[in-house]
């Protein structure tokens, strides 16, 4: 083993998803490996790559650190996977997203988009696609999350660097990469860095930006949507502007831009703006082609979550890009409303991309209909069902968030083959001849080590049951704190909860997890609420509230847990993949069916909760729901959980558990999720390029 291989590893984020490097790390000096988090790269800056083989050596553990490079060094060569790939290996496709979530230690992600983004990334990678990430680098982040004696959310923020992060200036002809971006108040610079990400690559635009006026002094500009107005506005146009123009420095010109939500939308006149000096042409020709070459996703039926800003606010801040687009201030906002003409309507990031965009779709077949009815006022001579939105529903990078022993249990049933491709369905034939004795010890070790943290971390007492997990039912909430996913909806009958966790024949344990926005006060009061209620005495050490919810925090619970629990109000979950993540080590999910789950319940392979019927009324909805949801609990989760063989194993559970691997794994991986795209989105769009070119 050289040095310079193990610095190569360090300079790929391929680590964050290699949990055999990890224990290695953990194994070659425990207590560097927790202070740096985790973090590869950090944990070779912090020790050096001498030191590290050193140590290494005299614990015997040169020979798997080896391997782990062969391991790596097979994945670079590994050819791609079949479908005209090879169309995209000069032009990329480029995936804008204004969050990536690759590993917990970068901080770089609030949720679900983040996270999704960041497993699109891998599983590109692993497909062979070739695609760049662009995203900014948030200086602070997003918060980590405390709680006052009161029960209220504090938010801290760190200070981060992108060289500890494990990204790396980016250079061209031997000088460090700035781009310039023109505002209405003058020239924003931002220094360009870069990261390998597997095969892919991920471009980030800093936001130290103390040279401009405007944000000097303003923390909120280093924050993840920290702020509104002016701060989000300038911060989306660095995304989107200044994002293709750290691509054209870099030599990169995409054959496909692919928008992940609508704060980089702005990069739609960046490209219009490019073509037309470039080719000579007006800016609805210029329009039209950059139309022919673009993806929009949209992840949140929520009117919240659809950025609009004051027309004077960007009429002010956008002149310089309106100017060089040779179009007058009516047509710029026109760009980003419904109805054009209509002076006191907002601009919308949304609506700027739905135009500019020709494929547009939602992230789940419900959410797809709920995004034709929200926006059909774009098309209104179409039927609602004639909207041009589709859908691909979201999935989840397998090796990011399986645990290594559920691995270790398939490869030894199903073989190796299955990891390269979990999407395809006939890998998982397998799974039904798996013992059970065999996936239940596997799933309580699993609890095993979630019961070990929560009391390493956080002072939780098990209760015993460390010694004896199969006794213990664990059911596990965790997701952004917002009003719309009702994590109280189990507290509206605190007698039931009482009784549920009272049980000592039949013991429960309820863990959640979530932040709320810094600026959501009544998702916050709901979370104190909560709290409040989880310190009662008759609920302590069964009803826990887990504070800074992350990607580590996120990773135990969705493998340790027994049951997810899911309860969005339908239909305002888009997708959601926390249940994805969950089903793949063997949890269960118990969930309204939203989002993805609409499409994977089969009735064999989880539980449901609720008809899926709507009411007009939210309250008497809530009503019905947590109605459900106890009546679900009550009726199937315990007594499939409690009812064992003669050995103790819960044959009926475990059973459900070999089904949802079959049935879930390879529909809601993010490998399918590429297929998805590649197939319905990305080769048409990049043969309409072609074409329009002409």
């Amino acid at each position: 083993m050289k040095e310079r291989q193990l610095l190569e590893m360090a300079q790929n984020l391929w680590w964050s998803w290699q949990p055999w490097l990890w224990r290695l790390c953990e194994r070659i000096e425990p207590e560097a490996w927790e202070q740096v988090e985790g973090h590869f790269d950090h944990f070779v800056q912090k020790l050096g790559a001498e030191r590290i083989l050193a140590i290494a050596r005299k614990r015997g553990l040169v020979p798997y650190l080896q391997q782990v490079h062969n391991d790596f060094a097979r994945y670079m060569e590994r050819p791609a996977a079949p479908g005209g790939l090879e169309r995209f290996e000069k032009r990329p496709i480029a995936y804008f997203c204004a969050e990536f979530g690759l590993h917990h230690a970068i901080a770089q992600y609030s949720g679900g988009l983040g996270v999704l983004a960041g497993d699109y990334l891998k599983a590109a990678s692993d497909y062979g696609l070739p695609m760049v990430g662009v995203c900014l680098f948030y200086r602070q982040g997003y918060f980590t999350q405390d709680f006052d004696g009161s029960g209220r959310q504090v938010e801290r923020y760190p200070e981060l660097d992108p060289v500890q992060c494990g990204f790396r200036p980016a250079v061209v002809n031997g000088e460090e990469l700035v781009v310039s971006i023109e505002t209405g108040e003058g020239e924003l610079r931002s220094k360009v860095f870069e990261a390998a990400v597997g095969k892919s690559r991920l471009v980030m635009l800093d936001t130290e930006w103390d040279e401009f006026r405007p944000t000097r002094e303003k923390p909120e500009y280093k924050r993840l949507y920290s702020g509104g107005g002016t701060i989000r506005l300038l911060q989306e146009m660095v995304l989107g502007i200044g994002g293709l123009r750290a691509l054209e420095a870099l030599g990169i010109s995409p054959s496909v831009i692919h928008l992940n939500e609508g704060h980089s939308a702005f990069v739609l006149l960046e490209a219009a703006r490019r073509l037309m000096e470039r080719d000579g042409i007006g800016f609805e020709q210029a329009a039209r082609r950059v139309a022919s070459m673009s993806v929009f996703t949209t992840h949140t039926p929520v009117e919240a979550g659809h950025d609009r800003f004051p027309p004077e606010l960007v009429t002010k801040m956008l002149e310089p890009m309106r100017e060089r687009l040779g179009i007058d201030e009516s047509s710029l906002l026109g760009l980003g409303r419904v109805e054009p003409e209509n002076e006191k309507e907002t601009f919308c990031m949304t609506v700027l991309a739905m135009k500019l965009c020709r494929k547009r779709n939602g992230v789940s077949a419900l959410h797809g209909q709920v995004t034709r009815e929200m926006w059909h006022g774009l098309w209104p001579s179409l039927p609602a069902e004639h909207v041009p939105v589709g859908h691909v529903t979201n999935g989840v990078h397998t090796e990011t968030w399986m645990a290594a022993e559920v691995r270790d249990l398939l490869h030894l049933h199903l073989g190796s083959g299955w990891m390269h491709e979990p999407e395809e369905t006939g890998n998982w034939e397998g799974v039904e001849s798996m013992g059970n004795e065999e996936v239940w010890a596997v799933r309580n070790l699993l609890k095993i080590k979630l019961l070990e943290h929560l009391k390493k971390r956080y002072g939780v007492d098990d209760g015993g049951y460390l010694e004896v997990p199969e006794r213990l039912l664990v059911l596990g909430f965790a997701r952004r704190f917002a009003l719309y996913k009702r994590a109280t909806l189990l507290l509206q009958d605190t007698g039931w909860l009482s009784r549920l966790l009272g049980d000592s024949e039949r013991p429960v344990m309820i863990l959640m997890a979530g932040k709320a926005h810094p600026r959501d006060q009544q998702a916050k009061d709901a979370l104190a609420m909560l709290l409040n209620v989880a310190q009662r005495r008759e609920f302590a050490g069964r009803l826990i509230v887990l504070p800074d919810y992350d990607m580590r925090l996120a990773r135990l619970m969705v493998q340790g847990v027994d049951v997810w629990l899911n309860t969005p109000r339908k239909p305002m979950e888009a997708s959601g993949t926390s249940g994805q993540k969950a089903a793949m080590n063997g949890v269960l999910n118990c969930s309204i069916p939203d989002g993805w789950w609409a499409e994977a319940w089969d009735g064999r392979n989880g539980f449901v909760i609720g008809d899926g019927s709507e009411h007009s009324n939210p309250d008497e909805q809530d009503r019905r729901d947590g109605l459900a949801l106890r009546k679900v609990i009550d009726g199937q989760v315990l007594p499939l959980f409690f009812e064992r063989d003669a050995e103790g194993t819960p044959d009926g559970w475990v059973e459900t558990i070999k089904h949802a691997w079959k049935t879930i794994c390879p529909r809601f991986c993010a490998r399918r999720m590429v297929r998805d795209y590649l197939h319905g989105y990305y080769l048409p769009a990049a043969k309409l390029d072609q074409l329009d070119a002409r």
